[in-house]
């Protein structure tokens, strides 16, 4: 693709999207990661985005703060994230097989899955790998490592992740909002997590009440392509900041053992 039509996708994607990353850039135009991160510091330099790690977001864009590391994360809302672990846990078939990304909440997802034996799982975690080899089939995704996050990402992570279509696509994004969708504070991270629910048949997503009804600034979906998401508090919908774009299945993982919240739908 010639270099003023590259500006121009790149340009209209952030319309768009809000944020782009370099793996994409290089899957839509076929050119080396160098010549992307040039287009987008000549961008920058117009004043018509700002980089950021693994791409870039719209100019002007509010800088989330980043988040801690992954073993001060384990220990936030550790009781609220195992209970949503087992909601998730009673929520797959037997044999089912799942995608399943890397993060805090899903690490202890992943634990809670030990007293099963019967699903296929394909990770970009390496902790999550690492738990449920001895009870699963588990394949872990080749990439980039992050030896921070303990995970695979990059270019490589998400076309291996394009050879799969399975059951369920498990995410735990950095927060989620009516308006925004589902965010991650890293593009790389987005990125892996978006071509997961692009490749599964059922996406549930995992998020403590605390992660509601905000944003942060590298988009995985809107919430019309996630079908279940699991958190903490009876409140969800008020808790996500306006009204859903579409019917979404909303279970709460309260304390004491509940009926489903239901749904929230607009039409």
């Amino acid at each position: 693709m010639w270099h003023d039509a590259r500006h121009r996708m790149i340009l209209d994607h952030l319309d768009r999207e809000g944020a782009i990353g370099i793996a994409q850039i290089v899957a839509q135009t076929g050119v080396s990661r160098e010549t992307a991160r040039r287009d987008l510091s000549e961008l920058q330099a117009r004043g018509l985005l700002r980089r950021c790690h693994g791409g870039a977001v719209r100019p002007g864009a509010a800088e989330p703060q980043p988040e801690p590391n992954f073993g001060v994360r384990l220990m936030e809302a550790a009781e609220a994230k195992q209970r949503i672990a087992e909601r998730a846990v009673a929520l797959l078939p037997q044999r089912s097989h799942c995608f399943i990304d890397a993060g805090s909440t899903t690490a202890i997802l992943a634990k809670a899955l030990l007293d099963r034996t019967d699903l296929t799982i394909v990770t970009n975690s390496l902790p999550i790998a690492r738990t449920l080899t001895c009870a699963h089939r588990v394949t872990l995704l080749g990439g980039e490592l992050d030896k921070d996050r303990q995970g695979t990402y990059g270019a490589l992570t998400v076309e291996a992740i394009r050879r799969y279509h399975l059951d369920f696509a498990i995410i735990a994004p950095v927060a989620v909002d009516a308006a925004a969708g589902l965010t991650n504070y890293s593009m790389d991270e987005a990125l892996v997590a978006r071509a997961m629910v692009e490749h599964a048949g059922h996406t549930i997503a995992l998020a403590h009440a605390a992660k509601l009804g905000r944003q942060s600034r590298a988009r995985v979906c809107g919430l019309g392509s996630v079908n279940t998401l699991i958190s903490d508090q009876d409140d969800i919908a008020d808790r996500l900041g306006g009204p859903c774009p579409e019917c979404l299945r909303v279970l709460t993982a309260g304390p004491e053992p509940r009926a489903p919240a239901g749904t929230v739908c607009t039409r």
